[in-house]
């Protein structure tokens, strides 16, 4: 009985913590989900550039990726998510400080996570 119970829980732990992971991608279902991708892919190939070379390269991308949702009339819940995901998911590959700032002019519904710094954290004053 305790068995089944554990494994019972422990698939609905293995299965809400893949969900979040699943859910980072680009937005899909509004007509252009092969342009929102390969622009979303963009962003993060920027992580292979040389460090002097990422902060006009991320301001490109982002602002081709973001244009791309907004012009497609992309609800704006979904848009948002779409942003907060790929900030976190370029934060993790190779955030930067200077990166931060792209994303706070570009994308100012977003937020830094992990970098401790005053303003990074959801609820927290800038």
């Amino acid at each position: 009985m305790f068995k089944s119970l554990k494994t019972t829980l422990l698939a609905g732990i293995v299965s809400a913590s893949v969900l979040p992971a699943a859910l980072a991608a680009p937005v899909t279902g509004y007509g252009a989900d092969a342009q929102f991708s390969a622009l979303y892919n963009a962003v993060l190939s920027v992580c292979q550039l040389a460090p002097p070379s990422r902060p006009p390269e991320l301001t490109t991308t982002v602002t081709a990726y973001s244009g791309a949702v907004l012009e497609a009339s992309v609800p704006l819940e979904v848009a948002t998510q779409s942003f907060q995901e790929l900030r976190d998911e370029y934060d993790a590959l190779c955030g930067t400080p200077e990166a931060d700032v792209i994303f706070d002019q570009l994308l100012p519904g977003t937020q830094a996570i992990g970098l401790g710094g005053e303003g990074d954290a959801p609820g927290t004053p800038s």
